[in-house]
């Protein structure tokens, strides 16, 4: 499942850097932004992925470094949803069409969605590894308190 959840990872990693890129080049830089951060989040959360499947991720990070991590989310899912809402009533009000790309609304609105998604894994699998860092406690806790 580890695996899965890397490459899974991995994948949405590099489509949302190769988006900066593309949407760079054809001008359309809300698109590109949203992009790159949505690439960024799954960067991190590739790294989260593959420290826990070697097993070593309560070494790199504490409770404290998963909840900011938390709240990085939470702050990115907070940003999708209002980008979906700008670009949206933009949309809705303009009627712009979805070509040329460079004025596109529809682009930018998709790529919300997709940061709402990884800000979204991000708050999720920050609190799951945050409680199994808790359980990874009480058991050295416990293990200490028997010997």
């Amino acid at each position: 499942m580890g695996v899965l959840r890397i490459l899974f990872s991995s994948v949405s990693c590099v489509l949302g850097w190769s988006s900066l890129v593309a949407f760079l080049i054809l001008n359309n830089y809300p698109a590109a932004v949203l992009g790159f951060t949505s690439g960024t989040l799954d960067a991190i959360l590739v790294f989260l992925h593959f420290l826990e499947y070697k097993g070593i991720l309560f070494q790199w990070y504490e409770r404290v470094d998963l909840r900011r991590f938390c709240r990085l989310g939470i702050f990115v899912s907070g940003l999708g949803i209002l980008c979906i809402g700008y670009f949206a009533t933009i949309q809705i009000m303009l009627n712009k069409p979805m070509l040329p790309i460079p004025e596109s609304g529809v682009i930018p609105l998709v790529w919300s969605i997709v940061v709402l998604r990884s800000g979204t894994f991000l708050i999720y699998y920050s609190l799951k590894y945050q409680l199994a860092y808790d359980e990874y406690s009480n058991r050295i806790l416990n293990s200490d308190e028997q010997a």
